[in-house]
């Protein structure tokens, strides 16, 4: 006779909106056992009966078949009394937990949902609400955790018969799917124009409407979007007018796969990518000079593409002619995506001829996803939808903390137990409305697990209204508040990242284009050495006094000459010379002459702006680093990896010799420039860490957001035998700002 035995098992993770107690509940089934599972606040409990070969069984397959959505960091067996239960329940959710919870992001739609939408025999045929374990909705209709139907969205979609049959059949795929719905019991679909809800199919008026030239505002899962026919530049242009978009790019939806290959390229590793339950927009080459690409993304060697990730994208396209739409955040100017019925007419009215609404709530906006692709994986640009909200270990026994991020893609965060739990990209804060998504941003993930911060972090740039803010919530809540300085707060957010011990010695190389430096000076070429606590700077791009400071940001010509007067080099008959029109030469050279405004400067940003006007590429630009993308994108049509010859940071041999190699093709320029930041890179890393007698390279910033230049300083590094830690899960840029920010407060307080 063998003995029986119960088990309780925590699981933390992303296991919560992922199927994962119906799995477990199967599981058992199969191997006769008896028990329960519950989610908590914090965990999906586990109490298991049976035979000690059985458990172990389960244990293991519960960590070798646990669904994909699903993520498993902690597994944690103890044994309990047993009860001689007889059945496996799945509970009611109950609060209460040691440990941290992680709830998955929107899933795009899967292959079983997308075969019944499409079955004229099938209930949900066409239905553009329908959804299971495997996908569909979950952060952005989640109001409260444990997550069950009650505390999301779909609360008020009381479920029909057949509904509640299939939710409580254990062998059915939407055996406790929170979001399942029908069109008799679920959220519905309508078409507005000027105020008006018409009459018919909500769809067939949408595609009448596109395929007329018109633009709609369509509500998805995290917020409104505005699209048109991508192959009609008559409706694109129009859009980028009334979105006041400039050269911006807009994102591409396409039918397929196919179609994309018809604007960029696609190999196996960016298909995979495209068709990820995340469904990102991924960042490709554009295949050539077709007139779509260039009226989506003017100039710009890379065009952002996604596939139709949610059930009413696959009807428009199911539907239609049309194979591929501008996809573009629903937003004014500068503000966050709408995401309300009640306000998309104020805020879009004057960009949409049409609405296609619903009436399932958007409870947490969630902006798509951008990413490049880096050694066959995703490197994040703006994480979003598909991959927010995340979860990461921090050291445990720390303070709990709020940190505000930085000004630029803000997302900001929290620490609790032992955890950081971020924000999905908000936006820049420059506007009340952005402040206000900030706010609620913050009490929606304040809430979902329940932080209750009792410290304060935020930038250490005094302008910023991420810092303004965190200061003013410090003093109105009586809260202790520390500034953490922007570059260390990058290095120190790849390290929380790769759960890097505090104490080992590391450099990092922080390339970006602003950041308030230690004597007040804008860094942004930063050499750090050290352990976390006491990262120092060792070496940075030469200081330069730019004209307006942060300004140069938007005219890279004022950029290129800074650095060359900053040399004593000649930049009058240069092409950024050139580009200056009227009294603009002269005021300039005041300016220079009297240092009026200036301000000294080691952005490495700004260096890649300079070389990207000098080579005549791009003198004033209509959005963030449009310079230093299209200078990558040119460079790396030259395959030729010769860097120039100038020796280690001396930058006016380099600009004289990239002014002096005019018989080159700017690509080839382009090319060698890249090549000789990223050899004088290396030097310094390597150099720096035989001095810290370390052999890790942390790489962060947003100017590593440049795979050229990520790749080319990496590769050397790792050849040398290195270890090279590049950000995983958060963008290289301001968007994994707080991290760091939480991981260096932690360990402030924890000394």
């Amino acid at each position: 006779m063998r003995l029986k035995q119960r088990w309780r098992i925590r699981v933390v993770g992303i296991v919560q909106g992922v199927g994962f107690r119906p799995f477990v509940a199967r599981l058992a089934a199969e191997l006769a056992l008896a028990g329960l599972v519950r989610n908590t606040t914090t965990a999906v409990v586990i109490e298991v009966e049976g035979a000690p070969d059985q458990l172990e069984a389960f244990r293991k397959r519960l960590e070798d078949e646990a669904p994909a959505a699903a993520t498993l960091e902690h597994v944690d067996v103890e044994f309990i009394d047993t009860l001689d239960a007889l059945r496996f329940e799945i509970l009611t959710s109950s609060g209460g937990d040691l440990h941290s919870a992680g709830l998955p992001p929107d899933l795009a739609i899967c292959i079983d949902c997308c075969r019944e939408m499409e079955d004229p025999t099938d209930r949900r045929y066409r239905y553009p609400f329908l959804n299971c374990t495997a996908c569909g909705p979950r952060y952005s209709i989640v109001e409260g955790l444990p997550y069950d139907r009650p505390r999301t969205a779909m609360r008020n979609f009381v479920m029909c018969a057949d509904c509640r049959a299939e939710y409580e059949d254990l062998n059915d795929r939407r055996y406790h799917a929170q979001p399942i719905a029908c069109p008799a019991c679920g959220p519905k679909l309508w078409f507005e124009r000027d105020g008006n809800c018409l009459e018919g199919d909500a769809i067939e008026l949408s595609l009448a409407a596109l395929a007329a030239g018109e633009i709609g505002a369509i509500r998805g899962i995290g917020g409104f979007h505005l699209a048109c026919d991508a192959r009609n530049s008559a409706a694109v242009a129009r859009l980028r007018v009334r979105k006041a978009r400039g050269d911006q790019p807009f994102a591409l939806m396409v039918r397929d796969l196919a179609t994309a290959r018809e604007f960029v390229e696609v190999d196996a590793q960016a298909a995979a990518l495209l068709a990820a339950a995340a469904a990102p927009i991924v960042l490709l080459a554009k295949t050539g000079t077709t007139q779509v690409a260039e009226d989506l993304a003017p100039g710009n060697g890379y065009l952002g593409v996604m596939l139709p990730y949610s059930p009413l994208h696959r009807l428009l396209f199911g539907r239609m002619n049309l194979d591929a739409l501008v996809m573009t955040s629903g937003n004014l100017h500068g503000e966050p995506v709408v995401t309300s019925n009640d306000e998309v007419s104020e805020k879009l009215g004057g960009q949409a001829d049409f609405y296609l609404k619903h009436n399932r709530e958007i409870v947490a906006a969630c902006d798509d996803s951008v990413v490049r692709l880096y050694r066959g994986r995703a490197l994040a640009i703006r994480r979003g939808r598909g991959y927010a909200p995340i979860s990461l270990g921090l050291p445990s026994g720390t303070v709990p903390a709020l940190a505000a991020g930085a000004d630029l893609k803000c997302a900001p965060g929290f620490s609790h137990q032992g955890r950081a739990y971020l924000s999905p990209h908000i936006g820049d804060m420059e506007n009340l409305a952005t402040i206000e998504a900030f706010t609620r941003s913050l009490k929606h993930i304040s809430s979902l697990y329940h932080c209750s911060p009792e410290l304060i972090l935020y930038d250490a740039h005094p302008g910023y209204l991420s810092t303004q803010w965190a200061r003013q919530h410090a003093a109105d809540n009586n809260l202790p508040s520390r500034a953490v300085q922007h570059h260390r707060a990058h290095a120190a957010a790849v390290m929380a990242e790769y759960s890097i011990d505090p104490a080992l010695r590391v450099v990092a190389v922080v390339f970006d284009g602003t950041g308030f430096g230690d004597d007040g000076a804008i860094w942004g070429g930063e050499f750090f050495s050290g352990d976390l606590r006491h990262l120092q700077r060792s070496a940075h791009l030469p200081y330069v006094a730019l004209p307006g400071g942060d300004a140069c940001a938007k005219r890279p010509a004022l950029a290129a000459i800074a650095h060359l007067h900053s040399l004593g080099l000649d930049w009058s008959t240069t092409a950024s010379a050139a580009s200056l029109v009227g009294s603009q030469r002269s005021l300039l050279q005041q300016q220079l002459a009297t240092g009026l405004n200036c301000h000294l400067s080691s952005s490495m940003g700004r260096f890649f702006d300079a070389a990207a006007s000098l080579l005549g590429i791009r003198h004033s630009v209509a959005f963030e680093a449009q310079a230093a993308i299209e200078m990558e994108a040119v460079a790396a049509q030259w395959k030729d990896d010769a860097a120039y010859a100038a020796g280690l940071w001396n930058t006016a041999e380099l600009w004289a010799e990239m002014l002096t190699d005019d018989a080159s093709p700017v690509a080839a320029r382009a090319r060698r420039f890249h090549e000789t930041v990223a050899r004088w890179s290396c030097e310094t890393a390597k150099a720096l860490a035989v001095d810290e007698g370390s052999d890790t390279v942390v790489l962060s910033g947003g100017v590593f957001q440049n795979v050229l230049l990520l790749e080319g300083i990496s590769a050397t590094l790792e050849k040398a035998g290195l270890r090279v830690l590049v950000p995983r899960y958060l963008p290289p840029n301001d968007g994994g700002l707080a991290l760091g920010q939480l991981y260096l407060g932690a360990l402030a307080d924890s000394r």
